[in-house]
């Protein structure tokens, strides 16, 4: 039987950075950040150049055991071809994609549903919003919702997870520095996705929530916020 969800684990400071920042909105999260001017040495303080500082709030997280048996390594990807904002009845998404994103994460919070505006190009298509004036930003159908809107990573499973142990971790590294492959909007300073200091993020998956994953063999990850997300999707 399929567990309902599956959890990413996190290293111990990015899961501290990641409950500093759950809460706050773009504008608190902007005054953490300090990267102009500074050394190497430096910004390895700047909480907006940690890794934990971009995670999702929507995923389904916590920290690493402190007693865990890594069974094997993996690098990941980034996936701009199915990131940023994606309705669930997208034409053309791979093969198990919306129920891969549903199990290791909740449904983006909707805030405005003007982010129907800004849909991934490869995954648009026509969302009818509520006819009332006053609600011009609602869904008209229950049928569609919002699926995606951060940063989606893929993972080749190239494990047989299915003889390994259930209770064992996988880790995988999986790129930071997305900013020129999403297109996103960034400062000449490289204001979000500077990666100076951190170039990946590491989260540790258990055996068996790949075992129940949709597909254990290829899983997508609504993984990180980008600047747009708060800034622009929203006006």
């Amino acid at each position: 039987m399929q567990n309902a969800k599956g959890m990413i684990y996190v290293q111990r400071d990015d899961w501290d950075m990641f409950l500093t920042v759950r809460d706050k909105d773009y504008y608190g999260r902007y005054e953490m950040i300090d990267n102009y001017n500074k050394t190497t040495e430096e910004l390895k303080s700047d909480p907006g150049l940690r890794p934990g500082y971009f995670l999702r709030r929507n995923l389904h997280l916590g920290p690493v055991p402190v007693e865990m048996d890594v069974a094997g390594e993996l690098k990941g990807e980034v996936d701009p071809s199915v990131s940023t904002v994606i309705f669930s009845n997208a034409p053309n998404l791979p093969p198990l994609f919306k129920e891969s994103v549903m199990y290791w994460s909740d449904r983006p919070e909707m805030q405005d549903m003007g982010v129907v505006h800004y849909q991934n190009p490869q995954h648009e298509y026509m969302i009818r919003l509520a006819e009332d004036d006053d609600e011009e930003h609602v869904l008209a159908s229950a049928s569609d919702f919002l699926l995606t809107e951060g940063v989606v990573a893929k993972v080749d499973i190239t494990y047989d997870v299915a003889e390994m142990n259930a209770d064992s971790f996988i880790d995988v590294s999986i790129p930071l520095d997305v900013a020129g492959l999403l297109e996103c909007e960034h400062d000449s300073e490289g204001f979000m996705f500077n990666n100076t200091v951190n170039s990946c993020i590491q989260i540790s998956l258990r055996v068996g929530d790949i075992q129940n994953a949709p597909d254990p063999k290829l899983l997508y990850i609504d993984l990180y916020n980008h600047e747009m997300l708060d800034y622009g999707y929203y006006y």
